[in-house]
């Protein structure tokens, strides 16, 4: 189905029909970001999930050289450290909705990219987030946007009972159609917040795989994010790390400075508002877009905002 036909056909807001891969929803309205005239020129850089956290995302917060998880230190040492440093771009720049035609069966998580081949990695000790709906019964979906683009969808595909993480993902391991697509999502802070109902009745460790299409080109990106329901059910979840803006303003609020977690700054990195980053033992959190400006040295009035030592 071509994404740009698709798109005339849909209604606007969220979409709770299941629609099978490759199907599309409408434009979303221009939510293009601004930067501002002291800012320079960001690069194409896109974004990931990060509630539930991908995989891409979760393992650049725990610092690409000096990680936790067993599962980022064998990728890091299969694919090395700039998959995760480019945390945002796992995209193919032509997919135009041929999905499963691009992305060969084992490689969805890298979509197919030698770069992100760590990602791909069939390991049950990946961290994983325990979904639990919001009292309405939905659940919420964040997805951080370092550059927004007019959205055709994003799609949510969940794996099907008996998934076993320790084999390769190839699609047939997930449901043919998603259980949520989203059209028109709202945008604050630099993150698309969507709410979409719970993929059936899943336990246990299951994994969802996200699709977001673009309507303004058929660049499309891709995200695994490894997920556990149930109360009961055992998991390796961590918590949400403090190299998030979140993580750094809840450690504020209790009057502390979130700790030496945050990833440690790195100068072909790019970061955008609300990133926190460690260097020289000190915790730092950019004001807007920069690439290649060490903490420390651009002054109170420069991009860096000191957040105290760790």
């Amino acid at each position: 189905m071509n994404w740009r036909r698709a798109a005339s056909n849909q209604g606007s807001g969220r979409i709770r029909a299941l629609l099978p891969l490759g199907a599309g929803a409408v434009m979303l309205g221009s939510a293009m970001a601004a930067a501002t005239a002291a800012a320079p020129t960001a690069p194409a850089l896109h974004g990931a999930m990060e509630v539930p956290m991908s995989r891409s995302y979760l393992c650049y917060l725990e610092g690409p050289e000096n990680l936790s998880s067993a599962a980022c230190r064998e990728a890091l040492q299969l694919a090395g450290s700039q998959q995760f440093y480019d945390w945002h771009e796992v995209n193919l720049p032509d997919a135009d909705g041929q999905h499963r035609e691009l992305i060969p069966d084992g490689r969805l998580c890298s979509a197919g990219r030698e770069k992100y081949r760590g990602l791909d990695l069939p390991r049950d000790d990946w961290p994983a987030q325990r979904l639990t709906p919001e009292p309405d019964g939905d659940l919420e979906f964040v997805y951080r946007a370092t550059a927004p683009h007019s959205t055709l969808y994003f799609s949510f595909y969940i794996t099907r009972e008996g998934y076993d993480p320790t084999e390769p993902l190839r699609w047939s391991d997930l449901e043919d159609e998603p259980f949520c697509t989203v059209a028109n999502p709202h945008l604050s802070d630099g993150r698309y917040h969507m709410r979409c109902p719970p993929p059936g009745d899943r336990e246990g460790r299951h994994l969802i795989y996200n699709i977001w299409q673009r309507d303004d080109s058929p660049e499309a990106f891709y995200a695994c994010s490894d997920v556990v329901f149930g109360e009961e059910a055992e998991t390796h979840a961590p918590e949400i790390p403090a190299g998030t803006a979140d993580g750094a303003e809840r450690a504020q609020e209790h009057g502390s400075n979130p700790a030496c977690r945050a990833a440690e700054w790195h100068t072909e990195s790019v970061y955008v508002e609300g990133d926190v980053v460690s260097h020289a033992e000190t915790n730092w959190r950019a004001k807007w877009w920069t690439r290649g400006e060490p903490p420390g040295t651009t002054g109170e009035w420069g991009v860096w905002e000191e957040l105290g030592p760790c």
